[in-house]
Order: structure tokens, then C-alpha cells, then sequence
């Protein structure tokens, strides 16, 4: 979780190179990934703030008069040129979306102004207002996006170099030397290497790491989402040049999974829970709670709600939905093994404890 963390925030940070070579590694021909994003309603927005809007900038000096007058002459140019909205959104929004052309992603229902949410409701796929809708932030035009988006997914490693804000302190060589050694190893990947060299010059761990999965409603640094979606399964793009260093990243099919746990935590696992057993007593108590539950002498949501000690215990140990990659190597590890309906025959150790785990079918 912690090195999850650590590459989403190297990747919101951005990278410096816009135009990047793409090696073909394991190449099969891309195709939309579209994935269900979570919550009600999807759309993006072009916000014109005025002086003493809610959240308003204190350089916007505009009336609410003058901002309405330029809310409808947008609203009239997307009448005979809706394709342009990402563009004039860019350039005229006063909203925190406005570098990714408005985008507000998808929300639960009642999570945004009334006003807002109502005019939402009422529109089609693709639909934009014909009229700028007020709220208590100024005037907004809004088109409602679809529910299901192309999504990417990219795993890769990085070549760092001293002096880079993100990269370890072991790290001893030059920006040049690491640019350097970074297209040599461009250079010479294969479909059949690409594992050795990610375990031989990874600097932030042995081998390929799963870097993300990324959408056009997420406020990433464009220009890798651009590359991402510009390269079949299996060609990486790169080098990259990150706050770590220099990155060599492959685009990855993504899968989509769904399970359940029981997590039986010690007084070493890391995590939430405080409790005295050792870890040698949680793995015999993971032990017999498996054995029960293959006897049917417990259902597993009853065993989740007694026993673990998970966030998700009072749900039966329901963790939803999630693409491969974001749990911790061992949790994916023992999910590759199991078909849906099947839990797992031993217990299944990471930093948080001894997991039993349940694979479900994806809805």
C-alpha cells in the first residue's frame, strides 16, 4: 500500500518529456478497456466565477451581470460547436477541473449543488445546456458524460538519479548518466527481457511495479495518460522523465476483480488493529477458521463479522471490487489461484496479518 501511494504521487507530480518513443514488449493490439466508474452521475463543466461567488479567486473581478453574459456566449458557441468543450474549458473555466477540460468525474447522488445536480439528471448522454445553470459558485455549463470510460492500466520501472526531489537517497548517479542508461535500456529490450531489466535497474524495487490505473476524469499529468493510450498491450513508452527519474512504462490489459477476507491480525501486522496475539497464534486461528468454513460448519460473512479484524468485518468481509494489481502482491498472488465461489486453502500472509480470502464473481 505504501509503495502504491509513494507511485501515485510521483505520477501526479507529472512528467517532463512530451513526446516519447514506444518499445514493443509481449505486443498484442490494444483495445477500449471501458470500466463502470463509481457513483450516479458522471459530467464535465465550464464554471464562470464572479466576485463574492463562493470559492471564487480573489483575481476574479468579473459581476455576476458580466459573468452570465459570458456564461451564455459559451453556452451559444457549444450550440454549433459542441466538440470544443474540453478546449473551452481550458481556456475560460474558473474551476479546479479546468486542466482536464472540465472533467468532475462521477458522484453519488446528493453530493453536488441542487441546481447542479437536477440540471444533470434532466440531460442525455453528451447533452449540454443550452444556458448557463447558477449556483452559490456562479455559472456552470454543464454536458453529462457517460458512466463507463476508457481505462488504462501501466506497470514499468524507474532509473533515478541524485538530486531528483522523489528519488532514494542511495542513488549516486548523474541526471546524464541516468538518461543515459535508461535509453540503453530502451534500446535493448525484448518481449522476452523486459522482467530482467525492470529486476536488474529498477530503483524502487525488484522487478516491474504496478504503477496505476488511470482514466480521462483523473487530474493526472497528461502527457503519460496521452502515451498510455497511444500504445498497444505490451509497448512501453519511454524513458519518461519523472521527480524519481527516468521511467520506462508498459501499458498492461487490465482485469477486474471481486472478493471477500477474514483478516486475522498479530501484534507485529501493521494496520488499524491493536491486538495481543502473536503470529504464530493468528496463523493457527486462520488455520481453523478455514477448516470450518470448508467443513460448512460457518458461513463466511459470520465468520468475517466475528472474527476479523478488517475494516470490512462488519460488511462479511466484502472489499468490493478492484482492479488486479491494487492489493499487495500476495493478497493478488493467491486471488490468481482461485476461481469465484473458492477461498483460499491456507492462510495468506501480508503486512496487515493472515488473510482468508473469498474470490467472487465480477458484476
Amino acid at each position: 500500500m505504501r509503495q502504491l501511494f509513494f507511485l501515485a504521487l510521483i505520477l501526479t507530480l507529472g512528467a517532463c518529456n512530451r513526446s516519447v518513443p514506444a518499445t514493443k514488449v509481449s505486443v498484442e493490439p490494444a483495445e477500449d478497456q471501458l470500466f463502470q466508474l463509481d457513483g450516479d452521475y458522471a459530467a464535465s463543466h465550464i464554471l464562470v466565477a464572479y466576485q463574492g461567488a463562493d470559492r471564487a479567486a480573489p483575481e476574479i473581478t468579473r459581476t455576476r451581470e458580466q459573468a452570465k453574459q459570458k456564461a451564455e456566449e459559451l453556452a451559444q458557441t457549444l450550440t454549433t460547436e459542441p466538440d470544443r468543450f474540453e478546449e473551452l474549458a481550458r481556456e475560460n473555466s474558473d474551476g479546479p477541473t479546468k486542466i482536464i477540460g472540465g472533467n468532475l468525474g462521477s458522484w453519488f447522488e446528493g453530493n453536488m449543488a441542487p441546481e447542479f445536480e437536477v440540471t444533470t439528471k434532466g440531460l442525455e448522454i453528451g447533452e449540454i445546456t443550452r444556458m448557463p445553470v447558477e449556483t452559490a459558485f456562479g455559472f456552470h455549463i454543464i454536458r453529462r458524460n457517460a458512466m463507463k470510460v476508457k481505462h488504462y492500466g501501466g506497470e514499468g520501472f524507474f532509473i533515478a538519479y541524485k538530486g531528483a526531489p522523489q528519488a532514494p537517497e542511495s542513488v549516486t548517479r548523474t541526471r546524464e548518466e541516468a538518461r543515459a542508461l535508461a535509453e540503453k535500456v530502451s534500446g535493448e529490450m525484448t518481449p522476452q527481457n523486459f522482467q530482467a531489466l525492470a529486476e536488474e535497474h529498477n530503483d524502487l524495487g525488484a522487478g516491474p511495479m504496478f504503477l496505476g490505473v488511470f482514466n480521462e476524469t483523473e487530474p493526472l499529468q497528461g502527457d503519460l495518460l496521452t502515451n498510455m493510450a497511444n500504445l498497444d498491450f505490451g509497448m512501453v513508452s519511454g524513458p519518461i522523465e519523472f521527480p524519481v527519474g527516468f521511467g520506462l512504462v508498459r501499458r498492461i490489459r487490465l482485469e477486474k476483480r471481486s472478493g471477500a477476507h477474514v483478516l486475522i491480525a498479530h501484534k507485529e501486522s501493521e494496520g488499524k488493529a491493536r491486538v495481543d496475539r502473536t503470529r504464530e497464534e493468528a496463523r493457527a486461528r486462520a488455520v481453523e477458521l478455514i477448516a470450518e468454513l470448508k467443513s460448512g460448519e460457518r458461513t463466511f460473512e459470520d465468520t468475517a463479522k466475528e472474527f476479523s479484524d478488517g475494516p470490512s468485518a462488519s460488511h462479511g468481509g466484502l472489499l468490493g471490487s478492484w482492479f488486479r494489481g491494487n492489493m499487495l502482491p500476495p493478497f493478488e498472488q493467491a486471488m490468481d489461484k482461485l476461481q469465484p465461489g473458492q477461498i483460499t486453502e491456507e492462510p495468506v500472509e501480508t503486512i496487515y496479518g493472515y488473510h482468508i480470502i473469498r474470490r467472487d464473481k465480477v458484476e
